[in-house]
């Protein structure tokens, strides 16, 4: 059998993987009954103009548990931080993990083989994980942001890109402002 072919064989193709900048993962976690507070800190945060770049909820049936996971840049930490600890019925339950991002890869086009290797490389090779969310045109991976060249060197075995792709890193960085 032809190498090229063979290589192909065992490899996925993506369109592109983006990396985003530095996050601050906030986890909420409440139990199953319990009303979510969340909302409230959440229009907050729209009304502040602050991004979430990352939002995923999770339900831990054996645990009677549902946490809700998000991330915002570092320096929005203690307004989130505010707007959570200002949450009715009070927002105890929070916990943060600084110095995490979201890593990208589109699209996926509905491919659980990409999910299945994915995961299995990064945590292969002794990358954490710390979330995950797919839609119809992305898996986002939340893990270190220190490990992203780690993560790229490691999905570079298992995934081919195009040639054009574009760069993984956002070369500039947009912020909304009102009119």
């Amino acid at each position: 059998m032809d190498r090229e072919l063979a290589r192909t064989e065992n490899r996925l193709s993506v369109g592109g993987i983006k990396l985003s900048p530095e996050l601050v993962l906030f986890k909420y976690s409440r139990r199953i009954h319990q009303p979510c507070a969340l909302l409230s800190a959440l229009r907050t945060l729209s009304r502040q103009q602050i991004n979430i770049f990352f939002l995923s909820q999770s339900l831990y049936a054996e645990k009677s548990s549902v946490t809700t996971n998000f991330c915002t840049l570092p320096e929005y930490t203690d307004t989130t931080l505010a707007a959570l600890t200002g949450m009715k019925p009070a927002g105890k339950n929070i916990t943060t993990h600084s110095t995490v991002g979201a890593l990208s890869i589109y699209p996926h086009k509905h491919n659980f083989s990409l999910l299945g290797k994915v995961l299995s490389t990064l945590v292969g090779d002794g990358l954490p994980i710390n979330g995950l969310c797919t839609s119809v045109s992305a898996l986002s991976i939340l893990t270190d942001f220190s490990q992203y060249d780690a993560a790229l060197s490691a999905l570079a075995k298992v995934l081919d890109l195009p040639d054009n792709h574009s760069p993984f890193r956002q070369e500039f960085r947009i912020r909304q402002i009102s009119p």
